[in-house]
């Protein structure tokens, strides 16, 4: 690399550092910035990225049973998973009848969420996968 370069990726050898108001910075931008779409090459300019996926959350097919869907947000190969999250949204106006019933890492590159939806009208279910590079260093 030649000397001056502002460039954040540099040999694995090098372990490059990320300081905590970098962090927020890249993880302000990578959620403002819309999403990756899973399987597309990851931008290089950043060491952090936010994968979105989303499902339909159906509809309850009675009042008695929930409509139920899961999904998940894998971060691409070469990146591991630092957080996540996920959300569900209802249909219509009726948001007390759409929950999220679980959100967790499912492994080193996955967050899994889980929703069900006892309205009758079709939800969305959201998963957010936030992956660093592996090699870089994330430090407070």
């Amino acid at each position: 690399m030649s000397q001056g370069s502002h460039s954040l990726f540099r040999r694995a050898s090098e372990r490059p550092k990320v300081g905590l108001s970098m962090l927020k910075t890249a993880l302000v931008a990578t959620a403002t910035a819309a999403t990756i779409i899973v399987g597309a090459a990851p931008a290089m300019a950043s060491p952090l990225i936010t994968i979105r996926t989303s499902a339909v959350l159906p509809p309850s097919p009675d009042d008695v049973y929930p409509g139920r869907a899961a999904l998940d947000a894998q971060c691409p190969q070469g990146w591991v998973l630092t957080g996540g999250g996920a959300l569900v949204r209802a249909g219509d106006s009726h948001t007390d009848l759409v929950d999220l019933d679980s959100s967790y890492p499912r492994d080193d590159s996955t967050w899994w969420a889980h929703g069900k939806n006892m309205s009758t009208s079709a939800g969305t279910i959201e998963a957010y996968a936030i992956c660093a590079r592996r090699g870089v260093h994330i430090v407070p």
